[in-house]
């Protein structure tokens, strides 16, 4: 399958003890589910390239995916 080109702005990406990455994905308005996430480089300032994890059309939280987690650091 063709891989798609797929980036995230970095405050979407999540890391959990230094070393595992993760998103937040919005299943419905009151539902987030955690999906692990592989990143590649840095695709542009700000933003950063995704290798698997998650699909187009997924509504990936970004601001405020700290909030959704207290137990996490992020990316930048």
């Amino acid at each position: 399958s063709a891989s798609v080109n797929l980036t995230l702005p970095t405050e979407a990406i999540l890391i959990k003890d230094g070393k595992e990455s993760f998103v937040y994905v919005e299943k419905d308005p009151l539902t987030f589910v955690r999906r692990p996430v592989v990143v590649a480089q840095h695709a542009e300032t700000g933003r950063v390239q995704i290798v698997s994890g998650i699909a187009p059309g997924d509504k990936v939280v970004v601001r405020g995916a700290l909030l959704l987690d207290g137990s996490v650091d992020q990316l930048l």
